[in-house]
């Protein structure tokens, strides 16, 4: 018989040679050399030149996690080097993504000569000629899938544009490198934080960006940064589920909730040295999360998103709720029907500013370049991006985007499980099973199935509505909201994933069901 570990190399087709080499204890060693960026030394040489010159610099970045934690690690590495910059990051509603115009004028107007953009930039052509013009000069840190014509700014770092690698990094993963060139050694809490922007911008967890993520969890849990820890809430042991369901979710909900300077906030959080002022900012944070969720809350509970399902091969919507969370229906609704999903909400220029959902089968890139004609503005990923349409283009969008669906439908591909017991609910397993790690986009959390598990073996929570049953001292297997016809079979099949939960310095390994049959 089959050890669990065993089950695992051939669900993974390794050899015992290849999970050694998988499983190396994660160090900066094992990361690819900054200078695998293309100019990357020139362009460490150019800053040193404008420090020298005392040069006035200006971070400009994103109002999502990955735009705060890019800002964050450019900011932390010149105060680092003890060289003060500026540093903006946009309002989703009032600036919208991206550097513009009146931006450059304000910051001309205020000394700056050099901006620095970092997870935007890569398309914008024409602001950096304009930027050039009046004697500004650009720096591009970015991630996003660049034009046919480049900006000409004097130096841009991007995974594909520089030559790093086949593997996107995050904006936030491209400036955790930039900043160990640029810093000459490598700091664990920039790594920490580019580990973070990996996972919240959904970046393919291969190669250099597993290694990343790896080492910035490892980083996490061995220095438990306060501001962090304050964050998550985590006494235990972080993993990637704790940053991108904990973690990433409240730094996103200040840029898609607050029309205010709130996101200044956020970088303060992730660059002060002053401990004494996390609670307030967590706080804060907190508050503003809160109200996402119920937000959202509300809209699902007052809307029938069954509506939303049409006949056609995709959701197209128009929905009356803030910009700022039109990506998290949209993200709901593509799961909930498995359809490629677009979701608009009128602007207050008369624009319809959309948000887009996929999966694997349907490039979202790839559509914005079949409706150009379309599109007022675009921008993203494969899998997900934001765009805006004249009102009076809906329709034709909405035909159009269904006909791309219908032609290039989601990939299906089933989930086979690894069957195991009960008693390999363990801790050995556990730690056996997170080696793999960490999961996420192109490294699928693993699926186990439980066979011909007795029906009268299972207890049930004081309420009836969730089975919590008991394996052994150390692990439980849990279902929540069951499926209520369980009782009805004698012997059950379980689906479900492998966990730990820590609660008062007690570790339980949980087995969380998701199906049964």
């Amino acid at each position: 018989m089959e050890n669990f570990l065993d089950k695992l190399l051939n669900y993974y087709h390794l050899t015992y040679d290849e999970y050694s080499t998988l499983t190396q204890e994660p160090s900066f060693d094992l990361l690819p050399s900054p200078y695998n960026f293309k100019d990357m030394d020139s362009l460490i040489k150019y800053l040193n030149e404008k420090m020298n010159q005392n040069a006035k610099i200006l971070i400009y970045g994103d109002y999502d996690c990955d735009g705060v934690m890019s800002t964050s690690i450019l900011f932390n590495s010149f105060a680092k080097k003890g060289y003060k910059v500026g540093y903006y990051v946009p309002n989703r509603v009032h600036d919208g993504y991206g550097l513009s115009r009146e931006k450059i004028n304000y910051f001309k107007s205020l000394g700056y000569s050099l901006i620095i953009c970092v997870d935007n930039g890569i398309t914008l052509v024409d602001e950096v000629d304009y930027l050039n013009s009046i004697d500004m000069e650009c720096v591009i840190i970015d991630h996003h899938t660049p034009l046919d014509v480049l900006p000409k700014a004097k130096y841009i770092l991007h995974p594909t544009v520089s030559e790093f690698g086949k593997i996107f990094l995050s904006a936030g993963g491209v400036s955790f490198f930039f900043s160990r060139a640029f810093l000459n050694y490598d700091d664990p809490y920039l790594c920490v934080l580019g580990a973070i922007s990996t996972i919240s911008d959904m970046m393919e967890l291969k190669d250099y960006n597993r290694e990343l993520v790896r080492l910035g969890l490892k980083l996490l849990n061995e220095n438990r940064y306060l501001n962090i820890d304050l964050l998550a809430k985590c006494d235990g042991f972080y993993t990637e589920e704790i940053i991108g369901g904990i973690v990433a979710p409240k730094i996103n909900a200040i840029g898609r909730m607050c029309e205010d300077n709130s996101i200044f906030n956020v970088v303060r959080y992730f660059t002060t040295d002053k401990p004494e002022l996390f609670p307030k900012r967590v706080e804060r944070i907190e508050s503003i999360n809160n109200k996402r969720k119920d937000t959202i809350a509300d809209f699902l509970t007052d809307t029938d998103i069954d509506k939303y399902n049409s006949k056609g091969n995709a959701i197209v919507e128009i929905v009356d709720v803030g910009e700022g969370l039109i990506g998290l229906i949209a993200n709901r609704l593509m799961n909930a029907f498995d359809k490629p999903t677009v979701i608009f909400t009128k602007a207050n220029d008369g624009t319809l500013k959309g948000s887009a959902r996929s999966k694997p089968g349907f490039n979202i890139i790839k559509c914005y370049e079949s409706l150009n004609d379309l599109l007022l503005s675009n921008g993203g990923h494969a899998m997900a991006g934001g765009l805006s349409i004249k009102e009076s283009s809906f329709e034709e969008f909405k035909t159009r985007f269904n006909e791309l669906a219908s032609e290039y439908p989601f990939e299906q591909n089933e989930i086979q499980p690894i069957i195991i017991s009960s008693m390999d609910i363990n801790s050995k397993n556990f730690e056996i099973y997170r080696s793999f790690g960490p999961f996420g986009q192109g490294n699928k959390q693993i699926l186990f199935k439980i066979d011909n598990f007795a029906e009268n073996q299972l207890h049930f929570s004081k309420d009836n509505k969730h089975i919590i049953t008991r394996l052994s001292m150390n692990s439980t297997l849990i279902y929540f909201n069951y499926d209520k016809t369980i009782t009805d079979k004698k012997i059950v099949n379980f689906y479900g994933y492998f966990d730990c939960h820590t609660y008062k310095n007690h570790i339980d390994y949980q087995f969380k069901v998701t199906k049964v049959d």
